[in-house]
């Protein structure tokens, strides 16, 4: 059983890191895209443990695996993103009081298959809904470029999740 899906990532490239000048409510929000409670920083390490406990189905751990490499690749340009705005692209994010690390604490480890697969797909709702709300309010185009590519990759990752699901 293969999954019909031959890319874990959408057919188009990515922008280049570009925004407007040097924002530090913009930059903010991007550093909790990187390191927020759910965040890149919490799919790479959910999805980097999930392919490798989840060894025995083939299928899922390889789309764990290969979904693993695109998250990591939004951090990367988050994290790019906001030094570009001028923050420090360390995993933290604002919080009251200051900054907070990121942790993973907040990931919900399993070995079992179809609950690994519903916690991405709550995951991937998460961030999603983050990624549309920040492209509608902020004004700065190469911040806007940047989040609705990046909603590509993850639109793509609920019906990779969904699909997978439906087949267990």
């Amino acid at each position: 059983m293969t999954t019909e899906f031959s890319a874990f990532n959408a057919d188009y490239p990515y922008p280049e890191v570009t925004p407007n000048g040097k924002n530090a409510a913009h930059a903010r929000a991007l550093l909790h895209n990187c390191a927020g409670e759910a965040s890149e920083a919490t799919s790479a390490m959910l999805y980097m443990y999930d392919g490798i406990v989840l060894e025995k189905n083939a299928e899922i751990a390889r789309a764990f695996r290969q979904i693993t490499a695109t998250e990591r690749k939004h951090l990367e340009l988050f994290a790019a993103l906001a030094f570009a705005l001028g923050a420090d692209p360390r995993l933290w994010t604002a919080a009251q009081g200051g900054l907070r690390y990121w942790t993973p604490r907040s990931i919900p480890y399993t070995v079992a298959p179809r609950r690994a697969l519903e916690n991405a797909l709550a995951l991937e709702y998460v961030t999603i809904a983050r990624y549309e709300r920040q492209a509608r309010e902020i004004r700065d185009e190469g911040v806007q470029l940047l989040l609705r590519r990046v909603l590509l990759d993850e639109q793509l990752h609920v019906e990779l999740f969904r699909s997978l699901l439906a087949k267990l």
